[in-house]
């Protein structure tokens, strides 16, 4: 029997910069899961680890909403960092926001991988969603991005024992490769199978949009990671030209195809929509409306009827 999947969104740092407010949208909405945000200056602008972190646990137990938590990215934070300074500050940023998600009782926290930058590449900016394009990874000194993947793996285990310390769950994100001077790990799902095979412990928070920068279909890209492995999700659409978070169903991802396959196949993580503005989430939300509520009436493509 097809399980009624479990629904919900992810917190925009600037649209939604307040965590509290935002757990009223989701529970205006009927989320069942919220991605809350952690950076520092929202820290100190909503006191997230004073009272503010009690409140937020004790609403979304009264509403039954799961929460997880998305890790600092602002930029001094880097996981495949290779000075001590950005080292150390990302190591701080990192327990800091550990210690948010065990105040709020968080199932698990998002991670970004790491990155170093080079000279921006016009060839890559030339040749977006083409079969034959061309990345800033083959741009890149190979060397250099060999040592980049050791220090994200070496990060990557302390952040999950740390984690595990506390009872948190480390999900990675895959990044985006529509940079034009970003090279960064992890990006497809080889990638991905590189980190689970080094790291024990590790989960995989999927991105559709950043998923769908590398031209691999979205069941390829997921059954390349392993669903097992997949804790959380990121659905936005793009048209494979650059990273627009666009509502689902309005770019070129076949968002048809992995409803179908996760319905049939009874995948059971949550489906997490992000958006950068109230529209494009509520367009994003009607979309996993549809779905969930199709369930009771036998599977329909979300995209038809």
């Amino acid at each position: 029997m097809t399980h009624t999947p479990i629904i919900g969104i992810v917190q925009d740092k600037y649209a939604f910069p307040d965590a509290l407010h935002f757990l009223e949208l989701g529970k205006r909405l009927g989320a069942q899961h919220l991605e809350l945000k952690f950076e520092l200056n929202l820290d100190a602008q909503y006191n997230l680890r004073g009272p503010t972190a009690l409140e937020i646990r004790k609403k979304a137990e009264q509403h039954r909403i799961s929460l997880s938590v998305h890790a600092p990215y602002d930029d001094g934070v880097n996981l495949g960092a290779a000075d001590s300074e950005t080292w150390a500050e990302t190591r701080r940023q990192m327990m800091a926001c550990l210690h948010f998600a065990d105040k709020i009782g968080a199932q698990y926290i998002t991670v970004h991988g790491g990155h170093f930058e080079i000279e921006p590449q016009t060839i890559v900016a030339e040749t977006p969603g083409q079969p034959n394009r061309v990345t800033v990874r083959q741009r890149a000194d190979q060397a250099e991005f060999a040592a980049l993947k050791a220090r994200t793996l070496e990060e990557l285990s302390w952040l999950v024992g740390e984690g595990s310390r506390l009872g948190i769950k480390v999900a990675l994100e895959n990044f985006h490769d529509f940079s034009t001077f970003k090279v960064r790990f992890p990006l497809n799902p080889e990638d991905f199978q590189e980190c689970l095979a080094a790291v024990s412990g590790l989960y995989v928070n999927y991105d559709s949009g950043h998923g769908h920068s590398t031209g691999l279909h979205i069941l390829d890209f997921i059954h390349g990671i392993g669903v097992k492995h997949i804790i959380g999700t990121h659905l936005h659409d793009n048209k494979r030209l650059g990273d627009e978070h666009l509502p689902l169903l309005q770019g070129t991802i076949d968002f048809a195809s992995f409803f179908t396959s996760y319905l049939q196949e009874n995948w059971a993580f949550p489906l997490n929509v992000e958006a950068k503005n109230l529209a494009d989430l509520e367009a994003s939300w009607a979309v996993l409306k549809k779905l969930r509520n199709s369930v009771e009436k036998g599977w329909a493509d979300a995209g038809n009827s």
